[in-house]
């Protein structure tokens, strides 16, 4: 902070340069991902941090700003809950933000959700194999051929 609006002479282009005041730089660390756990200390030291958690109100923003249908948001949102109990790191509503469609959660599934969830889970079976369950019987659900439809 104490270098803000002070300006600075950049090495290699001689260019003057100056952090102005009122910028905020905002990084995303999820703490089940370290690996360099010093550059992590460091990054712990010297940032201010806000937690997150997972959000079902947010995930259902989300869907219905795409245009989903309050059915199909209620579907997605009480798997999204189901899932936060069976994935032991809680499943991050960021993860839908691309999802404008049914055909795009099948795809974020199967590239995102999907491989994440079975490297968390990959010494329980059983677990892993209820979570796919869980998420065949959402898709079932949403497109008209499970219970409550």
């Amino acid at each position: 902070r104490s270098y803000r609006g002070t300006p600075v002479t950049l090495a290699f282009s001689g260019d003057p340069l100056e952090i102005p005041k009122n910028l905020l730089l905002i990084g995303t660390m999820n703490p089940h991902d370290r690996s360099v756990s010093h550059i992590d200390a460091a990054f712990v030291r010297r940032f201010d941090h806000i937690e997150i958690s997972p959000s079902r109100e947010t995930l259902e923003s989300m869907l219905e700003a795409k245009g989903f249908p309050a059915t199909q948001v209620a579907v997605i949102g009480d798997w999204f809950d189901e899932a936060q109990k069976i994935v032991t790191i809680g499943l991050g509503h960021a993860v839908f933000a691309d999802v404008g469609n049914i055909d795009s959660l099948k795809t974020i599934w199967r590239y995102r959700i999907r491989p994440t969830a079975e490297a968390l889970m990959e010494t329980d079976a059983a677990r892993r194999e209820g979570f796919v369950k869980s998420y065949d019987a959402m898709i079932k659900r949403l497109e008209g051929g499970g219970a409550g439809e």
